[in-house]
């Protein structure tokens, strides 16, 4: 079986915080100041404006640059994880 190949994205990182913080995703909308639809884009694929983005993140009492630094550790975390993982299986082989 191949492992899927795990990558994070800026939406991740939003959603873990609006579910921290208690939100749903349209009151999260309403802090912000943009449409429900916004919100779900960019916690599904992390698409969306880098106005819309800020706008988000400013909601949550965050920057947008603090939490692309923490897309990048997790990111970073889950490609070390996949190589040991594989070296793991190769030992065992």
């Amino acid at each position: 079986m191949k492992q899927k190949n795990l990558t994070f994205h800026l939406g991740h990182v939003v959603a873990m915080l609006r579910q921290q913080a208690g939100l749903k995703q349209t009151e999260l909308a309403t802090l912000a100041g943009v449409g429900t639809s916004t919100v779900r884009r960019l916690e599904s694929d992390g698409t969306g404006n880098i106005t819309n983005h800020r706008k988000i993140c400013s909601a949550l009492g965050r920057r947008v640059g603090g939490l692309m630094a923490c897309v990048e550790g997790l990111n970073e975390t889950a490609a070390l994880h996949e190589i040991a993982t594989r070296e793991d299986k190769r030992k065992r082989a």
